[in-house]
């Protein structure tokens, strides 16, 4: 049975890509106050009364996104994962009294996240074809194209080699530098970056998307369940 031409398609849009821009903007706050928010609240934190004020707000702040999150009803994969790393920052930053202890589990989090990704991307369902499924309602006939599993493959080594490089990047600084410093590099290394990765990477799905399908549309991109 043929479907309906939409007005999106007649303009010469699919719904799938017109919604990659949409997707950006709207899930452009969460991504700020995931990625800002731990780190302005150990930066006040530590300011007002120290290292131990510091976690406290950090932690808080973690807490408090990961239960909006999963108030919202959103895919609960990359905030269980947080929620893990902050319980675990928190654990050994108050037991060691030091900043520097602190911050490794993050920095260890990206390494075996990069690690992670470039294994994955050898396999028949690389990271990004798990992320894209909590992204984009993805019909089977599609996901099982041979082209667009090759894309996943490689959307999945440039995310691997980004959290490889924020990581290695990260401990360089902390190692020789002060924690401001290193507050600094880090939203510079996360938020900016993330943002083009993101839409480079949605954008490139819905490309090759559209050349695959046959007689079914591609449900539009959810930006509620955006990771």
């Amino acid at each position: 049975m043929r479907r309906a031409e939409s007005p999106a398609e007649g303009s010469g849009t699919t719904p799938a890509r017109a919604s990659t821009t949409g997707v950006i903007v709207r899930g452009f706050p969460r991504l700020a106050l995931n990625s800002l928010a731990p780190v302005c609240g150990f930066y006040v934190g530590d300011r007002v009364s120290g290292l131990v004020a510091g976690i406290g707000f950090a932690s808080v702040a973690s807490l408090v996104l990961f239960w909006w999150e999963r108030r919202r009803g959103r895919p609960g994969i990359l905030a269980r994962l947080a929620l893990v790393g902050v319980l675990l920052q928190a654990v050994l930053g108050l037991g060691s009294q030091s900043a520097f202890v602190y911050f490794l589990p993050r920095i260890a989090v990206d390494l075996a996240e990069g690690v992670a990704f470039c294994v994955s991307a050898l396999s028949r369902r690389p990271f990004a074809w798990h992320l894209a499924r909590e992204v984009v309602a993805l019909p089977q006939q599609v996901v099982h194209q041979p082209d667009v599993r090759s894309l996943f493959s490689r959307i999945t080594l440039v995310w691997g080699a980004y959290f490889i490089l924020r990581g290695l990047v990260c401990f360089a600084v902390l190692s020789v530098s002060d924690t401001s410093t290193y507050l600094l590099t880090r939203v510079l290394v996360d938020l900016p970056v993330v943002l083009p990765l993101l839409g480079g990477s949605l954008t490139l799905g819905m490309r090759r998307f559209d050349r695959v399908r046959t007689d079914r549309v591609i449900p539009a991109v959810r930006a509620e369940h955006l990771p």
